[in-house]
């Protein structure tokens, strides 16, 4: 007994540091409960993919100006000089200074202005996606945290219930009613119930941080409950994200095709020619024309074409794997559904038999072996109740995941 007594002294203190450290967090938790759509934003400021947003509104803003310049590339300075000094003595000398400068076709500005207004489709697109992305995490992390709530109120009901069996069973120990092994056995489960209380908590303690980690709030909102949304498909993140990658690898492909014969090149200058101490002064332009004979060019066209039918396969796959999980996912909840009223009624007879066990055993008709494990039963039945309510909340919350439905478009 003595043995028993230093372990239930020890887990008491374990109990009582637990309940500490969540009375000071209770204090210090938010006032009011948030809302889905707070806890979005909370999330979304340290999700590491919105540094892609950044990336592609600068890339979108340089396409832009690159567009609306008529330079193709950089300006060269040209710096020329002859001179017969040590091949002739006419004393014949030129100079000649200008810039080049390539010059951007207007079909190909046309296309670069297409390619800027697609990126810049793509901005509010790729917020979309990433929220979405967001929504699975906080889902993942919103459930985490109710089921670790929920296992921790059914591990305090199952050490109540053992608590109270043990009280009576050592007043009939007192009084001469029982053997007192009964009251051994009966303690023995009351230190099993608190050690799986402990460990309840334990896990409580690591979703709570790992919830508070994401979305600095402590509580949960005031429902986590979902409706099962309606989504249309051609409008999923995901979906629209592809989409937009198929419609700029097209648009990349029209101005390669614009760029065949590359660019033109205009030259400014002026010239200075002296013979014979004569000096004769001009202006200087050229004009260079390609004329599109570039081997390559059918390279890079085949490349982009190939990007395009990656892309395009890459959509076509998504949208198959798509109507699969969504099939998946109906399924699952349509079973969770059904479960449900299986547990009730498995709960309400697991509840009977403890009652009836509870008096057979008063009356001397049953061991406690038996009534510990009909207490046991009756303990699983009620966590698997519980757990088939979350699971169903689960499910809907799979399901609106899969579908695209980004968390806090409704609260319900």
């Amino acid at each position: 007994m003595t043995i028993r007594k230093t372990a239930l002294s020890i887990t008491a203190v374990l109990l009582g540091s637990i309940h500490s450290v969540w009375a000071v967090e209770s204090s210090q938790s938010n006032i009011a409960a948030p809302s889905f759509q707070q806890l979005l934003k909370a999330y979304i400021k340290n999700q590491p993919q919105q540094l892609t947003l950044k990336g592609l509104q600068q890339l979108q803003q340089a396409q832009k100006e690159q567009a609306d310049s008529w330079i193709a590339g950089d300006v060269n300075v040209v710096l020329h000089h002859e001179t017969d000094a040590l091949t002739d003595d006419n004393d014949s000398q030129n100079w000649q200074v200008g810039a080049a400068l390539p010059i951007r076709l207007p079909s190909q500005r046309n296309t670069m202005s297409d390619l800027a207004e697609v990126y810049q489709q793509r901005l509010p697109v790729e917020t979309q996606y990433l929220n979405w992305l967001a929504s699975e995490q906080l889902r993942q992390l919103i459930w985490a945290l109710q089921t670790a709530q929920v296992e921790v109120e059914m591990a305090e009901r199952s050490l109540s219930t053992s608590e109270q069996l043990l009280k009576t069973i050592n007043k009939q120990v007192e009084l001469g009613e029982t053997a007192k092994i009964d009251a051994v056995l009966a303690e023995q489960n009351t230190l099993e119930d608190e050690a799986a209380l402990l460990k309840t908590q334990s896990n409580l303690m690591a979703a709570q941080n790992a919830y508070q980690k994401w979305t600095g709030f402590k509580v949960l909102p005031e429902s986590i409950a979902e409706v099962k949304a309606t989504v249309d498909r051609d409008q999923h993140p995901e979906i629209r994200k592809l989409t937009a990658q198929l419609i700029l690898a097209n648009t990349q492909l029209r101005q390669i095709e614009s760029f065949k014969s590359g660019q033109p090149s205009v030259y400014f200058g002026a010239q200075q020619d002296q013979v014979a101490k004569q000096t004769d002064s001009s202006l200087v332009m050229e004009v260079v024309i390609p004329l599109g004979m570039d081997s390559g060019f059918a390279v890079k066209k085949a490349e982009q074409r190939l990007q395009i039918q990656q892309n395009q396969a890459a959509l076509n796959q998504a949208k198959q794997s798509l109507a699969l999980e969504q099939q998946q996912a109906e399924h699952i909840l349509f079973q969770q559904q059904q479960t449900i009223e299986l547990t009730k009624q498995q709960l309400n007879l697991a509840e009977q038999a403890l009652d009836m066990s509870f008096k057979a055993y008063k009356l001397g008709e049953i061991s406690i072996q038996n009534l510990l494990q009909t207490q046991q039963q009756a303990t699983e039945a009620r966590r698997i109740d519980a757990m088939a309510q979350l699971k169903l909340g689960q499910a809907i919350a799979n399901y609106n995941q899969i579908s695209g439905h980004i968390l806090g478009a409704t609260n319900r």
